[in-house]
This record gives C-alpha cells, structure tokens and sequence, in this order.
C-alpha cells in the first residue's frame, strides 16, 4: 500500500495543525528574549534553565515515559472497553509516580533545604500532567485542542511573564511560576476537551493492560534519559565549572537553536498519528514512502527557520550577551 495523495494530505494537514501548537507557541517565547535580556539577571537565568534541565531528566525516569504508551495503545481500538482499561493503567502508574515523586522531594528538601522547592515540585508535576494530557489528547484524535492547548500554555505563559517580571520584578520567581500557570492552563483546556480525569478512577482490570504498558514505555523513558545525557548534561558540567552566569549566556543562546530543532516536533507528531493508526505493521512501502515525505518536509522547513534567523532583534540579544 503506498502513501499515496490522501496519506500526503493527512500528513500535511496534521503537520499544519502540529505546527500551530507546538512551533509557533515557542516562536512567541523566543520572542520574549529582550524581555528577559533586559529584565532578568544572567545568574537567574541560568538557574532557571538549570532547574529545567533537572527537571526534564526526572520526569520521564518517574513516569516512565507513560504518556507514550498512552497514545500508542489508545490507537491500537476504538471499543470503549478498551480504551477504559487503558486509562485506568495510566491512573495507576500516575498515582504511583505523584506519591514517589512527592517523597522524593521531601526527603531532598530535609537533607539539602533547597530553595524554590515549591514552584519546582508544581513545576515538575505539572509538567509530567501536561505531557499525560497532550498526548491523550492525540491519541483521541483530538489533534485541533492539542494545537489550541499549545496556543494557550504560550498565551498564559508570556502575559505573565511580562506582568511578574516588569511589573513585580520577581525575577527567577517570575520564570517557574508563569510556566507552572502556563501548564496548568493547558491541562484545564484539555480536561474540558478530553475529560480525561474521570476516565482515570474508572474501576477496571487492568493488571495485563499496565503491564503491556510499562513494558512499552520503559524503553523509551531509558531512550530519554540517554537522550537528555547526550543534549542537556553539558549544562551540569557547566555550571559546575564556570557557574551560573555562564549557564545563562548558553541558555538564551541556545534558543536560537532550538526554534529550528522544533520544526521537527511538528513533523514527528504528524508521522506518529499516521504510523500509530495504522493496522498492517508489515507495510514497507508506506513507512519508506512517509520516510521520504517526512526528510523533504523536515529539510524545507528546517531551511525556511534558518534564513529568518537574522536581522535587528537577534543581532541586540547578542550584542546584550556580548556574544
């Protein structure tokens, strides 16, 4: 079976809808850099990005990935039954999580009194609840409030940006809680979209289905946890070595980087949603023709970013970074 026109515009069209959601959501923070150039210290931004960088490593080890799991087995039926069984497997492993996760902190916050431990635990669990929601959300086949979602968390996030940064000068404060608002915005949308909450306490047999879950899962929360060693560590080292301020300076820099590795988030969803619906797993032809689609239109839009990263506003962020 080939990829044919109607598999080219369904990739397109889901592409589009990714694009709005998750590209042009972080277009808009990347244009809140001179905010923070201006408003913020160096040192606080490179807190922040430090605690990100922890966070990020936590949340998929704790989880276990599960929201992956989650919009892969949400594709497998369409019967009720089903997928009951396979939200009352993700109620579990999300309650597990939460109660470990919370001890964890509990213990850390004794043993080391670590500021901010509040806004990082939100931050942190809200994170994990805006992964859970997104992707059940795609995995309902409700791509569009996934895309309104992204729209809103950016919304949400940058007016409070701007209100508790230039109006309350809350510095890093600032920073994680316009993020924990953002998130939670998002989740509030998607359970008015999705009703995911009240599918989670469904009483259900679940023990083969959790299982079946995890099983998929782990590997690829072990695949993130690699990934973040190979993308994210160096901010570690960095910090340990040359400090904060120095941690900061690479933290805006790197934005300019990451608006063209977004580009492929959209296209990568748009390929999950068509390979996930997919019943016939043997069919070479389809995945080889979508791989072709997916390198054209990664290369197009890859290309497109990086002739728009030039001119006024990215020449002043560099000139305030003295880069």
């Amino acid at each position: 079976m080939k990829f044919g026109a109607s598999g080219f515009k369904r990739f397109f069209k889901t592409s589009v809808i990714f694009f709005i959601g998750t590209v042009l959501s972080k277009v808009v923070s990347f244009f809140m850099i001179p905010l923070y150039t201006k408003y913020i210290s160096t040192e606080s931004m490179g807190e922040f990005d430090l605690i990100l960088t922890y966070v990020n490593a936590v949340i998929p080890v704790l989880f276990v990935e599960i929201w992956s799991a989650l919009i892969r087995f949400l594709h497998d039926s369409s019967e009720e039954s089903y997928k009951n069984r396979v939200f009352s497997a993700l109620g579990k492993v999300m309650f597990v999580s939460t109660l470990v996760g919370t001890a964890i902190v509990l213990i850390l916050n004794f043993i080391f009194d670590i500021n901010n431990i509040l806004q990082i635990y939100l931050l942190g669990l809200l994170l994990a609840i805006s992964y859970i929601y997104q992707f059940g959300a795609r995995g309902v086949e409700d791509n569009i409030g996934f895309a309104i979602s992204g729209v809103i968390n950016t919304f949400v996030l940058s007016l409070s940006n701007y209100i508790f940064i230039v109006k309350f000068s809350w510095g890093l404060d600032a920073l994680l809680l316009s993020m924990i608002l953002g998130n939670l915005a998002q989740i509030v949308f998607l359970e008015f979209r999705i009703k995911l909450l009240r599918k989670l306490f469904k009483r259900d047999k679940s023990d083969s289905m959790l299982k079946s879950m995890i099983k998929y899962s782990l590997p690829l929360s072990v695949n993130s946890i690699s990934f973040w060693a190979l993308k994210s560590s160096n901010k570690v080292v960095m910090n340990e070595i040359l400090g904060l301020k120095a941690n900061g300076i690479y933290a805006v820099s790197q934005k300019f980087a990451n608006l063209v590795a977004f580009i492929t988030t959209a296209f990568n969803y748009a390929w999950q949603d068509i390979a996930f619906s997919k019943k016939d797993k043997d069919d070479g032809e389809f995945y080889s023709q979508a791989v072709g689609y997916y390198t054209l239109a990664l290369g197009v839009g890859g290309a497109w970013v990086l002739t728009k990263l030039k001119g006024p506003m990215v020449d002043k962020v560099f000139e305030k970074l003295k880069i």
